[in-house]
């Protein structure tokens, strides 16, 4: 595929799996390319563009799963079931929806990070979810950026910003799973249900008349263990099954 006209969003983009991505897209001659992270990336960003040339790089800072209180989850799907699911899953969160008129604070971070994809550059063609964190101790934390997010990104990319803004007649998104959504992963069984959803989120939406009639084009990476933050030994100590999770876990060979 020939990149120079084609943007791309990767969230969680500053460290792991989605900092690589970023990293080769300028490579191999993207026009640009969108950082969403919760970690401030100002500096990472000012480099990157200093080595492949100013703006071709852009950071905002975005919580994949964080929705501004209104009805701003009515944004993310048509679909009405969808939209009690996400609004039953939200409410769960402690979080309340209330009314809210302002137009401007309905739009949470990950539709955000959308918005300033296309007022960047005009146009979106590629989708990486790559945001992720393996905390046990806080699942439902977990459950939410792993799997949540990337449901919302999904649905704001197929329904929302592919139809208006890609470049070309096809477009693309790439959810970054894990073989923990293949196999049981018995130390880490709420990170092992996100992936696995997402895999199923992923091929449902790949084997959907309609979206592949959009020649929208959804696949899930499904990486064993890799050499990222994710697998800092002192983080992973102290989550559930901690001890557990680190002597199975370094059993295995890394991969870069």
């Amino acid at each position: 595929m020939n990149l120079s006209e084609k943007v791309v969003l990767v969230t969680g983009g500053l460290s792991g799996i989605g900092a690589s991505c970023v990293v080769e897209f300028p490579k191999n001659g993207i026009k640009g390319v969108v950082v969403a992270d919760i970690s401030s990336g100002e500096e990472i960003i000012q480099n990157f563009n200093a080595k492949y040339g100013e703006g071709g790089v852009t950071f905002v800072k975005a919580d994949v799963f964080l929705i501004n209180r209104g009805w701003s989850i009515m944004t993310c799907t048509s679909n009405i079931y969808w939209k009690r699911v996400l609004m039953y899953v939200y409410s769960a969160s402690n979080d309340c929806l209330t009314p809210n008129n302002d137009a401007s604070s309905n739009k949470g971070d990950n539709e955000n990070a959308f918005q300033k994809t296309v007022d960047t550059y005009n146009s979106i063609d590629i989708l990486i979810s790559a945001a992720g964190i393996a905390d046990e101790n806080d699942w439902q934390r977990l459950i939410q950026v792993n799997l949540i997010g990337p449901s919302i990104g999904c649905n704001l990319a197929i329904n929302t910003y592919f139809p208006k803004y890609k470049t070309g007649a096809s477009a693309y998104i790439i959810n970054i799973s894990s073989i923990a959504g293949i196999i049981p992963y018995k130390d880490a069984p709420h990170y092992a249900a996100t992936k696995h959803g997402l895999i199923g989120l992923t091929r449902s939406y790949g084997q959907n008349k309609v979206i592949i009639e959009q020649d929208v084009f959804v696949m899930a990476l499904c990486p064993g263990r890799t050499d990222t933050p994710m697998e800092n030994p002192t983080f992973l100590s102290k989550t559930l099954y901690g001890d557990q999770l680190l002597e199975d876990l370094f059993a295995v060979p890394s991969q870069k």
